[in-house]
């Protein structure tokens, strides 16, 4: 599993041309803070929210861990958070160290959410490449991508966020076409 600006290294010769389709997709950087909070002290009952970026916070957004996935909760007094920083606009969070990404996160909700009690940090995380970014052209290039490695005959396919979308659901779908590209392939060979 690759994902999309990856190919390239390990694809191989008869695969050239789709290759060099993929080779320059771009991901950008993504980190992440779990929390816990007091659960009556999180003013928002649904899965989380996005921040919208001409609000300038410090942070993408958040998900309520406790409220999508109630069975794994624990503790029904506390609410586990995500908090998601970064992304093609903030890269820098990705230079930063875990104290100030920390800060970062907590100022932000603190400020978007001032009765948040009894927080509690319990990891963070930075991942260089994580969230593919679509540039225009993006599906017909991975079209002539899948086209060429059709043409070569070949039973490799791409399957993933960095191609068909990055919802769950997209990866899914994605990866029964891979599925099926890969058994016609081999049933042709």
């Amino acid at each position: 599993i690759l994902r999309a600006g990856g190919a390239s290294s390990v694809s191989p010769e008869h695969v050239n041309e789709a290759v060099g389709i993929l080779g320059n997709m771009k991901s950008a950087g993504i980190a992440i803070v779990g929390l816990t909070a007091r659960a009556e002290s999180v003013p928002i009952r649904g899965f989380g929210f996005l921040v919208p970026s001409i609000e300038r916070r410090g942070i993408l957004g958040a998900t309520i861990d406790s409220h999508t996935f109630p069975q794994q909760a624990g503790d029904p007094a506390q609410a586990r958070i995500t908090v998601m920083l970064g992304g093609a606009r903030k890269p820098e969070v990705l230079d930063v160290s875990e104290a100030v990404l920390i800060d970062r996160a907590l100022a932000s909700l603190r400020e978007m959410f001032p009765t948040l009690a009894d927080v509690s940090v319990k990891h963070s995380v930075q991942h260089r490449e994580a969230i593919p970014q679509y540039a225009v052209g993006h599906m017909e290039r991975c079209e002539s991508a899948r086209a060429a490695l059709r043409g070569a005959g070949a039973p490799i396919a791409l399957a993933g966020a960095g191609f068909d979308g990055v919802g769950v659901n997209d990866c899914i779908v994605s990866a029964e076409r891979a599925v099926d590209e890969i058994t016609a392939a081999l049933s042709r060979s």
